[in-house]
């Protein structure tokens, strides 16, 4: 997910605020020709686009003094912060595929002076959205004594996923998948392994049985 900031924005601020105060005329042409940003995210699949707006902006008690979409995808939750006379704007969106969206949206003073922006934000899905699966796996073996740790090689198919040993005693190489664990009586052991890349994860129970000879 990618969240901006709003230092990014503290630029835009204040040229947005400054274009506001200056002639009608001036006023006019600007807004004929609205900003236009860009920002790109990469998510996974069914993720979410963040973006933090902040403009500086006197009399927030006026409720003329507003922060807005006008058009396009999304929701926009508004904070304004009096102490410091900013207001703040909190963009969400969940994009249902990879590609740009556009959203206009409007800033507004208490004299009703108005700039739109536009911004196009562009999602790219991460190579880690990928699906990763793991199966069910059963190991056996008759040992002459219980001081020897034992190797279980544990296999799960996807790319670039790492393993998780979320319950059992022992270790796993979270590249290899090689689970190392030392018995400590003859029975049945049980492990529950995930393997998680980043957006997608699966789990499988894993058994092994030590018989002593």
């Amino acid at each position: 997910m990618n969240r901006v900031g709003l230092f990014k924005f503290a630029i835009l601020s204040l040229l947005i605020f400054s274009i506001i105060t200056v002639s009608s005329s001036v006023q006019a042409e600007e807004a004929s020709i609205p900003p236009v940003l860009y920002d790109t995210s990469y998510i996974c699949p069914g993720g979410s686009i963040f973006d933090t707006l902040a403009f500086n902006a006197n009399s927030l008690d006026d409720p003329s003094v507003e922060l807005k979409i006008t058009d396009g995808p999304g929701t926009l939750e508004v904070e304004r912060f009096f102490d410091v006379d900013t207001i703040k704007g909190y963009y969400s969106y969940v994009p249902e595929t990879e590609g740009t969206v556009t959203v206009t949206y409007m800033v507004v003073n208490r004299f009703l002076d108005s700039l739109y922006f536009i911004y196009n934000y562009t999602t790219i899905y991460t190579d880690s959205g990928s699906v990763v699966s793991i199966e069910d796996q059963n190991f056996s073996s008759v040992a002459c004594d219980l001081n020897s740790a034992r190797d279980l090689q544990i296999e799960a198919t996807g790319d670039n996923f790492v393993f998780n040993l979320l319950s059992g005693i022992g270790s796993i190489d979270p590249t290899t998948g090689m689970l190392t664990y030392e018995p400590d009586t003859s029975g049945t052991f049980e492990f529950l392994v995930e393997v998680y890349n980043g957006c997608n994860s699966d789990t499988a129970l894993i058994t092994d049985q030590v018989h002593l000879n």
